[in-house]
């Protein structure tokens, strides 16, 4: 095998051997004085300096043999010098020949779906060999597909030629820590075509991952006592438009908390759910449990008797770990009355939404769990209302006539006493009370007087009270129950039509009319949202088509998309965010209608209901409002001379 040759190598020269009658004729031949009469009969002195003049001459020779090695030795560290030298200042075709972007949303919601894009480009003039991009993603990103594939975090370009452009298309989701920084990092490897080195081109980007539109709910009693059983009620609110695929929910419960049943039953540590797929828009299922608190825990002081509870949401995310991405806290107090008392409105505990012209069914719930007799028991309810006139007082429906005063605080409040009630003179042991009555609320015309703006900070409050007296006839602490808080909904509607005609009178629509068989007429469908009081997010409208009729194509609307899918045959009209301040929204579209030989004689539906949807701003709570079809007969086009019928 033949050696491998290093860096610096040096020739070797053959050196003959020294003869020295032919050093000594050289010698003379190069000092002619030796050769004189004297130098014939040199002395041994004379001799000795012969041989000085020899060994000088050999130092020469050494000194020259030097002189040369170094000469060789100092062209070799130039040649590696000049080397170095232009290999550094080539290092600058990273930062002058390539470029290397990536880009993406500035922030995302958890779990939303997005496209990452990383772009690169060769400016210089020559070909780039071995390319390749190497991807690092952010912690919690889970990559659902990308364009060109990427494989195992790599995407092979091979050469890139002067002046190609590349793209690479990251989509998928992250799921991770509310509000934290997600970067993603692309290096581009290569090797110029004129340069036998390789070299690398990095680009980062980041986004704000933050926390989606959703709220954990828990209904749970304004206070408690030890040992007595009551009830939980969970649920996860999803406000936002993003898909949940197998959620958990999971709730904390403080010390000294006992649960004895719960359905559906947890899955994991007795306190966390699985939830089926929570679709945009929807709620999750009902938790229920029930549970007490036990007899053992005692209490140095009241903040003590506040017990906390948590409920979250969790996502699965990478490697089967699972995330917590919105929290809520919640809390009762634990009483030492064994005399309870709460509160339901329209069915629930709940704090809820209202709207105008809506009736309130109310039912005040006493309770003895304990084991001695109250007496000469009043009852209360005490309602704040803002604006004050949002109650329609003068229509309350009682059939035990509670007494309606004011109180020292200004507020409305209504008294039950043995008088109303016969059975709160004595409340024994296990025995149950319950005061039903119902209140309407008043509508936009008894509210005439006050603008949108007041109307719209519309919130109504209610809780109940409950004093009793002991069998040592004694009074005992007030029971307060659990506080209703009810928030006004937004007006928010949704107009529909089918015209012909415009509403001056100008013809809009083509083809006969009234419709005939087989023939085709055109027509606009409008749709028209008002609303006053809120600010309206994530609005769509909704319709379907009939196969007999077509969309036209045409379409118009002052804000929002609108979109039809012709696989599905439905409509969508969208609009993010509608504020308060803009108090109507239009829209409308094009249609054919070509009735066939079955519809003869027949009024004929031109589209499916409508269905209107927008999560209020202020209230969080998801409004929906459904419309009747449109149909052949115009029915709100002042100019259609029809009665809907389709003619032959």
């Amino acid at each position: 095998m033949a050696k491998e040759k290093s860096f610096f190598s040096f020739k070797k020269h053959p050196v003959e051997d020294l003869d020295p009658v032919k050093e000594l004729e050289n010698l003379y031949a190069a000092n002619p004085e030796l050769t004189t009469d004297k130098n014939k009969h040199s002395t041994n002195d004379d001799n000795h300096s012969l041989k000085e003049l020899i060994e000088k001459n050999r130092q020469k020779q050494k000194r020259r043999a030097l002189v040369y090695f170094f000469i060789i030795f100092l062209s070799a560290v130039f040649s590696a010098s000049a080397g170095f030298f232009y290999f550094s200042g080539h290092q600058k075709f990273e930062e002058e020949s390539i470029v290397l972007n990536i880009s993406g949303p500035e922030k995302i919601k958890i779990n939303e779906a997005f496209d990452y894009t990383i772009t690169y480009q060769n400016i210089g003039e020559y070909g780039l060999r071995g390319s390749r991009i190497l991807i690092q993603y952010p912690q919690g990103f889970l990559l659902e597909n990308s364009s060109p594939e990427i494989i195992n975090h790599k995407v092979e370009l091979n050469e890139i030629k002067p002046g190609k452009t590349g793209a690479i298309t990251i989509h998928g989701r992250i799921i991770g820590e509310p509000n934290s920084e997600q970067k993603i990092s692309a290096s581009l490897y290569f090797s110029p075509s004129n340069f036998n080195a390789e070299f690398k081109k990095d680009a980062n980007y980041s986004l704000l991952l933050e926390t989606p539109d959703i709220l954990p709910v828990l209904s749970i009693p304004n206070t408690v006592t030890l040992t007595n059983k009551f009830t939980l009620k969970a649920k996860i609110k999803n406000l936002s438009n993003i898909i949940f695929s197998e959620p958990r929910l999971k709730i904390d419960f403080p010390a000294g908390f006992t649960m004895q049943k719960a359905q559906p039953a947890p899955i994991e540590n007795n306190n966390e759910w699985q939830i089926p797929t929570l679709e945009p828009q929807e709620d999750s299922l009902e938790i229920i449990i029930e549970g007490f608190f036990d007899s053992t825990l005692v209490f140095a002081t009241d903040e003590e008797r506040i017990k906390d509870l948590s409920i979250q949401l969790r996502l699965l995310g990478k490697e089967n770990s699972y995330y917590s991405i919105k929290t809520e806290k919640f809390s009762t107090k634990i009483i030492d009355q064994s005399l309870n008392t709460y509160l339901i409105i329209n069915g629930s505990t709940e704090n809820k939404n209202f709207e105008l012209g809506q009736n309130l069914n109310f039912s005040l719930i006493i309770k003895n769990n304990g084991q001695e007799t109250y007496r000469q028991a009043e009852v209360k309810l005490i309602a704040e209302s803002f604006p004050e006139e949002l109650l329609n007082w003068g229509k309350i429906s009682d059939k035990t006539f509670g007494k309606i005063q004011n109180n020292d605080s200004g507020k409305k409040e209504i008294i039950w006493d043995k008088n109303k009630v016969p059975a709160l003179a004595e409340i024994k042991p296990n025995k149950e009370i319950v005061i039903d009555f119902s209140l309407p609320i008043k509508t936009k015309e008894e509210l005439k007087d006050l603008g949108d703006e007041q109307i719209g900070q519309g919130k109504l409050n209610f809780f109940g009270q409950i004093n009793a007296f002991d069998n040592n006839d004694a009074a005992i602490n007030p029971q307060k129950t659990n506080e209703v808080l009810l928030k006004l909904l937004s007006n928010a509607d949704l107009g529909v039509k089918a015209l012909y005609y415009f509403t001056d009178g100008t013809p809009i629509g083509t083809g006969p009319l009234p419709f005939q068989v087989d023939q085709k007429t055109k027509l606009q469908i409008f749709w028209d949202i008002s609303n006053s009081w809120h600010e309206l997010i994530n609005l769509t409208v909704k319709t379907d088509l009939p196969d007999y009729v077509q969309f036209s194509g045409e379409k118009n609307t002052g804000i929002g998309q609108i979109e039809y899918d012709s696989t599905t045959r439905q409509i969508t009209w969208k609009i993010d965010r509608l504020p308060e301040t803009v108090k109507e929204a239009h829209a409308n579209f094009g249609i054919e209608i070509t009735p066939r030989q079955k519809d003869l004689d027949q009024i004929i539906k031109l589209t499916g209901n409508s269905i209107f949807s927008a999560t209020d701003q202020k209230t969080l709570e998801n409004i929906i409002k459904t419309k009747n079809i449109t149909t052949s007969a115009l029915e709100k086009d002042d100019f259609a001379n029809t009665s809907g019928l389709v003619e032959k």
